[in-house]
């Protein structure tokens, strides 16, 4: 975190003397990210993680957030996890399978957004067929002539 000073700080949440690594105008932003404090500010949030979430299938997404909201007790009774891990473990995990094709894709050299036409032709497939006076696979209501035929 930069201040408007040029002070430099290890996080935005922790903007203190404790804290301020530097200044940016005197001192070079990569000597300031691999100081020995950033690195030791790095290395405490991560040893500080409660066994609950060093064992979580997404901590690698959600590196056990920020600090600051690591106020309550994990499901083992273990201090330490943070308050948003719930909503944390369940976006992650659903968008998971998305990131890693993105990423596949992203590999192959080809544009990551291919992805979303992907999944309108996976969602087209998946869809049963209907006649046009049948009621719309979509769930509407409407009959499919007058909902998702006209799309």
């Amino acid at each position: 975190m930069v201040e408007h000073n040029g002070d430099f700080y290890c996080c935005d949440h922790f903007v203190g003397p404790a804290h301020r690594l530097g200044n940016i105008r005197r001192t070079p932003l990569l000597h300031l990210l691999e100081s020995p404090e950033q690195q030791a500010f790095g290395r405490a949030k991560q040893e500080a993680l409660p066994r609950w979430c060093r064992q979580c299938p997404v901590l690698d997404m959600c590196n056990g957030g920020c600090p600051k909201d690591r106020i309550i007790a994990a499901p083992d009774g273990e201090s330490g996890l943070n308050y948003l891990c719930a909503g944390y473990r369940s976006f992650f995990t659903h968008c998971r399978p998305y990131l890693e094709r993105m990423a596949a894709l992203r590999r192959a050299g080809r544009a990551p957004d291919l992805l979303m036409e992907q999944l309108r032709v996976e969602q087209a497939a998946a869809l049963p067929r209907a006649g046009r006076n049948d009621p719309c696979p979509c769930g509407s209501g409407r009959k499919y002539k007058k909902c998702c035929l006209r799309a």
